[in-house]
């Protein structure tokens, strides 16, 4: 049986990134989707700001760049 594993960073410098450990790869995958979109969403309502779509797009590569998905 496989297992995914999926680290996923704040930044590029954090030393101590979430490690999760999943049975079944679109668990894997729901759960990067949920941390993404929950960074973004944090991020929009808090900036002072209003942000285009662009930049909405921008901000989920940055977040999905900060984690890595393997099969172990």
């Amino acid at each position: 049986m496989k297992n995914y594993k999926v680290t996923h960073a704040v930044d590029s410098l954090d030393p101590n990134p979430t490690i999760k450990i999943f049975d079944c790869s679109y668990e894997a995958e729901d759960w990067i989707h949920e941390q993404v979109e929950n960074a973004v969403d944090w991020q929009v309502e808090h900036s002072p700001y209003s942000i285009s779509e662009d930049e909405l797009e921008e901000l989920r590569e940055i977040e999905f760049s900060n984690i890595h998905y393997e099969e172990i």
